[in-house]
């Protein structure tokens, strides 16, 4: 039986995203992606960042726990179209991965509803989710 750990699964979920602290600018609108977030993307970032870190506290992970959320930062977005360097490998980064991608589902859902006309029943197509979707 495969136990979860939990507690990488949780240091995992908060820090998969840390690279887009560099990956965009936000000192006036609109965000735009800056230029290491274009040349590095966040996952890249992200794993720099937690290179860094680890590093610098290497007694509070161990090495096993440290190349785990490195993985999990890694391959956050599931499949290598989609971004990631590497596919899931471990039940905590596909836990973190199905997490992130039904989190980007109900947005894509919530906005095709919120941009729908008064009378409108249906969706555009909507690129990201291959279909329509009912918004009435």
């Amino acid at each position: 039986m495969i136990t979860i750990n939990k507690d990488l699964l949780v240091i995992g979920s908060l820090l998969h995203d840390i690279g887009k602290i560099y990956s965009y600018e936000y000192d006036k609108p609109p965000i735009r992606l800056s230029s290491e977030g274009k040349l590095l993307e966040h996952i890249v970032i992200g794993l720099n960042l937690t290179s860094d870190a680890y590093k610098n506290t290497m007694p509070l992970l161990d090495k096993e726990d440290y190349l785990h959320l490195q993985h999990m930062i890694a391959s956050h977005h599931g499949k290598l179209e989609w971004g990631s360097p590497i596919v899931p490998k471990i039940i905590e980064a596909e836990i973190l991965h199905t997490a992130d991608n039904l989190d980007a589902i109900d947005f894509k859902y919530n906005k095709a509803v919120q941009d729908k006309s008064d009378n409108q029943e249906w969706s555009d197509w909507i690129k990201g989710l291959g279909k329509e979707v009912w918004v009435k």
